[in-house]
């Protein structure tokens, strides 16, 4: 399946970089870049490992599967994570109240910033 890969020449222009320099970053060529780009042909699995640490994201962002560029948390949303989990429903409940106006600004900022506001 060819997917839009938008992503990657926003990213690369993120990086003042050109398809030419982005093709010998990853020892590919300025035409094949260009093909990712326009969505025209299918990345391989090592094409996409190698965009996404020159580009310091995900493969899911890279694809556009998500609006969040890398799939690592840190530690201390780990352990606040395994908190949550371990704290009892009526404590989960009272956090997900005191967040529910911080979830909607978070989900309207990804929203406004998929379709292209600032």
């Amino acid at each position: 399946m060819v997917m839009n890969m938008n992503r990657i020449t926003e990213l690369r222009k993120e990086k003042d970089m050109t398809q030419t320099d982005l093709a010998e970053a990853i020892h590919s060529s300025r035409q094949a870049v260009g093909k990712w780009e326009n969505g025209n042909v299918d990345l391989s699995t090592e094409t996409i490992a190698k965009l996404c640490e020159v580009f310091e994201v995900s493969a899911d962002y890279l694809l556009g599967l998500s609006i969040h560029r890398t799939g690592m948390i840190s530690d201390a949303d780990a352990a606040f994570l395994a908190a949550y989990h371990a704290a009892p429903e009526s404590v989960r409940s009272g956090i997900d109240a005191l967040l529910q106006p911080y979830k909607e600004q978070e989900t309207s900022s990804a929203s406004h910033a998929e379709q292209g506001g600032a």
